[in-house]
C-alpha cells in the first residue's frame, strides 16, 4: 500500500508520493496523518489516492482542495 497525490498539470496526471509503500496484511488498520500537503504551483485541487503498491490499483481516493498558505 502507498499513498500519493494525483494532480493534473497541463493535461498530464502527475503523482507525488505522500507515504511510501509498506506491507499491509489482512484487515490491518494503519493510522495515517498527513498534516500538510503541498500542491503544484497554480493547481488548486487534486486527489489523494490509497494504492495497492504491487499493481498500482487505486483502493480508495479522496478529493482535496488547496488554499494559499499564510
Amino acid at each position: 500500500m502507498l499513498i500519493r497525490l494525483k494532480q493534473t498539470i497541463n493535461g498530464a496526471d502527475i503523482y507525488t508520493t505522500l507515504v511510501s509503500a509498506r506491507l499491509v496484511v489482512g484487515g490491518q488498520t494503519i493510522p495515517v496523518v498527513i498534516p500538510r500537503i503541498k500542491g503544484a504551483y497554480g493547481v488548486d485541487s487534486g486527489t489523494v489516492e490509497v494504492v495497492d503498491a504491487d499493481n498500482l490499483t487505486v483502493i480508495s481516493s479522496y478529493p482535496v482542495t488547496f488554499f494559499p498558505a499564510g
